[in-house]
């Protein structure tokens, strides 16, 4: 057996191990330009709007959507380039200027701007809407202000740092700051001199909390917007996220965070794992904008170089970007995740000096473990979802027996060991065949990495799929609360999307140990049939959607889901707040990021 089939005997297996250990394979792949990131989106959106070109793209979508914060945020970063023609987008726009909440007018009228309209609605706006939703419509509204030279900047940024809590950042509510909040609160006030210590303090925030990948957490989950902001924050700033030591974790930035949500079609998604999404393509759009051009936040100049892409096919061009040096040399990784008791969880890193034909084998079997991730994670798809349980509930009923239900195992509990039994079972069989090809001479890159890609989807789809009956996925006993049991009172509620629209009344439930808000609530949502859509692998880092078909956006960019327990807004993720015995929990859709809720 030669040394190259013995290196890629080795590291099949090491691969092989790693998922069946559940732990994380990190794959190093080539260095990347935010120039190529930016056309990879704009292919991307190109593709999925059917345009044939940037224009087209901005005459048609753009249009046909404009006043949504997509199409504006889109509207906005193509503008740096100044070399398209908006006519047709802002004159969409003159039929929305009235409409929406005060933030999404006051975003209707910075794109405006930023795609070279200068009219005086900008001073009627703030007029009408400063202030008037909280802190968010006091940060659109300075940066309207100095995009406008409209209004009192100096009393808005007095207003915001009022605003600033105890730790240095700022949130929407509670004590807790947020990373995406403070970073916009940064934005506003960047350029405005007599600030620095604010400026400084809520920077020191963004720096403690930032994680050792370069990303951030938002209410308990780790996000893609997250990542975008603080880029946007930072880059508004003046400081260089590659340099400053301040925003560099265990050798990482913001955009090494960021491009780990990037997935293969050219889109971001929300989550790590996640399918890709308009909101956090955008965004990280918006952010990479900001790495290539300077503060994101300019008016429309005609003819003022931008590192935008005028045609997708612009890939290959070299970057003009005066960071040009310090943006080509960074690294990313490409991370496959095998969902494992957390306790069990490594990292394996493949060194970027071995061989390339051992990195080619890694990398196809990664691609497959990545392939097997999409499929689990299309279970919570919005299509899918929605009928999902009554799918099933009909299957059952027409059959009258005890059949079993496939789920993807969101659990977070150990496997049954005959799972672990056949996952070693396919691993051993693997890595003996590689052996035995490898004394016969007949061992080969492409089938190993065949091979490995194989044994990694069944292994995957062995350790992902939860076989139950009807009665443990439906829970049927969860209402059955004797004297003795701990419990929990758990409330959905729409109303403010639909007057009256109670999608579980106030109710109390047995209360199950390590209970989470989010296990409580899909609990108790399985048991009551009705379908929810959240993205995540594993119930601690959840992020909700949509329920019963109510999803976020439906009423507005600000509006979502939202929860509450005991009459206030925890810190942390709905995964990650574990009940107690007598917690009062409510979900609630809000349309103005919880401001509704809080004026109830």
């Amino acid at each position: 057996m030669n040394k190259l089939s013995i290196r890629i005997v080795c590291t099949a297996m090491a691969v092989i191990l790693a998922l069946f250990s559940g732990i994380t394979v990190t794959v190093y792949t080539e260095s990347f330009d935010f120039k190529t990131e930016a056309d990879k989106i704009t292919e991307y959106r190109l593709s999925e709007a059917d345009s044939a070109d940037i224009q087209s793209f901005i005459n048609g979508y753009i249009t046909q959507k404009a006043g949504t914060s997509e199409a504006d945020w889109y509207a906005c970063s193509f503008a740096r380039s100044g070399e398209y023609d908006f006519s047709s987008y802002l004159a969409a726009l003159d039929r929305k200027s009235d409409a929406g909440n005060a933030t999404e007018r006051q975003r209707i009228a910075i794109s405006r701007i930023m795609t070279g309209e200068f009219t005086d609605n900008a001073s009627a706006v703030l007029d009408e809407t400063y202030g008037r939703l909280g802190i968010m419509s006091e940060i659109y509204g300075l940066i309207l202000m100095k995009l406008s030279g409209c209004g009192d900047t100096r009393k808005a940024a007095d207003d915001i740092v009022s605003r600033q809590l105890d730790d240095g950042g700022w949130a929407l509510s509670g004590n807790v700051s947020d990373p995406d909040v403070t970073s916009m609160a940064l934005c506003a006030l960047s350029g405005i001199s007599g600030y620095d210590h604010a400026v400084e303090t809520a920077l020191n925030r963004l720096s403690v909390s930032q994680l050792d990948n370069g990303g951030w957490k938002s209410f308990g989950a780790e996000s893609s917007e997250s990542c975008s902001q603080v880029i946007i924050a930072l880059t508004a700033l003046g400081i260089d996220i590659f340099s400053d030591s301040r925003f560099i974790k265990n050798g990482n930035t913001a955009a090494d965070a960021l491009m780990s949500f990037r997935n293969s079609d050219g889109g971001f998604s929300h989550i790590h794992g996640g399918k890709s999404n308009s909101t956090a393509t955008v965004q990280a759009f918006m952010a990479i904008t900001s790495l290539n051009c300077g503060s994101f936040y300019i008016p429309y100049q005609f003819g003022t170089p931008s590192m935008i892409p005028t045609q997708p096919q612009s890939v290959s061009e070299a970057p003009v970007n005066p960071t040009e040096s310090a943006v080509t040399t960074v690294h990313t990784d490409v991370t496959a995740t095998v969902p494992a008791d957390t306790s069990a969880t490594e990292a394996v890193t493949a060194n970027s000096q071995t061989e390339t034909a051992a990195a080619e084998t890694i990398t196809a079997i990664a691609n497959s473990i990545t392939t097997a991730s999409e499929t689990k994670t299309a279970v919570s798809s919005r299509s899918s979802t929605q009928n999902s349980v009554e799918t099933i509930t009909s299957a059952v009923t027409e059959t009258n027996t005890e059949s079993v239900i496939f789920t993807a195992d969101e659990s977070g509990n150990n496997a049954p060991m005959w799972k672990y039994a056949a996952a070693a079972m396919i691993a051993v069989t693997y890595g003996v065949t590689l052996i035995y090809l490898a004394a016969r001479k007949q061992l080969s890159i492409k089938k190993a990495a065949a091979g490995g890609a194989l044994s990694a989807v069944c292994i995957g789809t062995i350790m992902w799929i939860n076989i139950q009956t009807p009665e443990e996925y439906y829970r049927r006993h969860i209402d059955d609360v004797q004297p003795d049991s701990l419990t929990f009172t758990l409330e959905v509620n729409a109303e403010n999307a639909e007057s009256g629209r109670i999608i579980i009344p106030e109710t109390e439930y047995v209360l199950i140990d390590g209970d989470t808000a989010f296990s409580a609530l899909e609990r108790v949502l399985a048991y009551h049939k009705i379908s929810i859509d959240y993205d995540g692998l594993t119930g601690s880092d959840a992020y909700i959607k949509g329920i019963d078909g109510l999803y976020e956006f439906d009423f507005g960019e600000m509006s979502g889901w939202m929860y509450m327990v005991n009459g206030e807004f925890p810190s942390v993720g709905c995964g990650n707040y574990e009940l107690s015995d007598g917690d009062r929990v409510e979900f609630i859709y809000t349309r103005n990021i919880g401001k509704d809720i809080e004026d109830e």
